[in-house]
């Protein structure tokens, strides 16, 4: 009644001013989420899981019927379990088009297209994962899901509307707060909701773009984190404790640093090491799949991956990751395996270096260190702000296209 008189309703549970759209969307979020988790679980229990579930999850339909068949462990479960997909799907898509900002359902419309090819086929789907490939006539049925593509793909291409242009805070989310709202419960209360939810958005976007290998996405959007400052009230943060290297837009801390991605002080640091930890991995891809155009100019960016880090060899050394889980370092990774690439070796060293332990403190350190010293002697020059010039460039024409094809589509 609020709402068809013109008002709205302010400060509801969740922090959403969207009225009843939220509660629509909060209907079919836990809807999806109850699919996902009866999906999860192991073999041997996934069937009474997914039945329990669908009792759940069919009794409150967005536009499909109701199914006539019981809730029990028939064949049908999968047929029910995918039309609940489908029209939980619709349902995610209907609250971006009636609410153009309304951005929580943006990231649940993708969760579900990645989710597609383990309920499209349960046996098979989680070999391929959100990679694989779904038949057309399914396609049709699911609200965003394109044939012939791999289901990361169209996850891809809804949530980057949340992407579709630089912006200062990375992502479409604004901070909405109530006009009787206190400056102290904004800093400590809105900010804090506000960059956990572009972490999850940011996160789930790189993750996107990494398994469908964009390298050039991924480039553009980690030239957008570095050219972002940090927000006011990190700012204030920093300087009440004394710490000032949180300001402007240069990095002047390791990004090896631990830290917390939801602490508002280290926000705009944990998404700089996240895009640029996507990039290297995308690169290392390239390099052993043999994908790439240049293998010298991969290399370089592979140097300026390491650059970016920010970090000395005696600050790995330290790192736990280092220590003990070397290969997650996928900056050192992607220029190991550039300098190997390009013929590059640690023979002369052979009598200081063990060269069957692969380790951090091995054949690994050996080889990082040659690879450094090859890096310098090639680009004296190169800086951490090295970017590909055509990277922006193509990543908005390509969106340009996207656009076009669904105003004509």
């Amino acid at each position: 009644e609020i709402e068809a008189d013109g008002g709205s309703l302010l400060d509801q549970a969740g922090g959403s001013a969207h009225g009843s759209m939220e509660v629509f969307y909060r209907l079919h979020a836990t809807r999806l989420k109850c699919l996902i988790f009866a999906a999860s679980q192991r073999e041997e229990l996934v069937d009474m899981f997914e039945a329990e579930a669908l009792r759940l999850v069919e009794k409150h339909w967005y536009k499909g019927p109701k199914p006539e068949a019981e809730v029990d462990c028939t064949p049908l479960t999968s047929e029910r379990s995918w039309a609940a997909l489908s029209d939980i799907a619709a349902a995610l898509a209907k609250c971006r088009t009636e609410q153009q900002f309304f951005h929580r359902s943006v990231y649940r419309h993708a969760q579900a297209l990645m989710w597609a090819p383990v309920f499209h086929n349960r046996s098979s789907g989680w070999v391929s994962g959100s990679l694989g490939v779904i038949p057309a006539a399914r396609c049709e049925t699911i609200d965003g899901l394109e044939p012939l593509d791999p289901a990361a793909k169209s996850a891809t291409r809804v949530i980057s509307s949340l992407f579709d242009k630089k912006r200062s805070q990375l992502c479409a989310v604004w901070v909405t707060t109530a006009s009787k709202s206190s400056p102290f419960q904004v800093v400590n209360d809105v900010i804090r909701k506000y960059d956990s939810l572009r972490g999850k958005y940011i996160s789930a976007y790189l993750e996107c773009l990494c398994l469908c290998r964009q390298r050039s996405e991924i480039e553009t959007f980690l030239k957008w984190t570095y050219g972002s400052k940090s927000d006011l009230p990190t700012q204030f943060q920093a300087k009440a404790n004394g710490d000032d290297r949180t300001s402007g837009s240069v990095v002047s801390r390791s990004l090896l640093e631990t830290n917390d991605p939801l602490q508002s002080l280290t926000f705009l640091q944990s998404v700089k090491r996240a895009s640029n930890r996507s990039f290297a991995e995308v690169l290392e891809h390239e390099i052993v799949n043999g994908n790439h155009q240049s293998l010298q100019s991969t290399f370089k960016h592979a140097y300026a991956c390491f650059l970016r880090l920010n970090c000395t060899i005696g600050d790995l050394e330290k790192s736990r990751a280092w220590k003990f889980k070397s290969h997650a370092i996928k900056e050192v990774e992607a220029l190991v395996a550039a300098f190997r690439a390009l013929g590059g070796t640690v023979a002369s060293e052979a009598g200081t270096v063990n060269l069957n332990d692969w380790s951090g403190g091995g054949h690994k350190l050996a080889l990082l260190k040659a690879s450094i010293a090859k890096a310098k002697s090639m680009f004296p020059n190169l800086s951490a702000s090295f970017f590909s010039k055509k990277a922006s460039s193509s990543t908005s024409n390509k969106r340009k296209v996207d656009g076009e094809n669904k105003k004509v589509s």
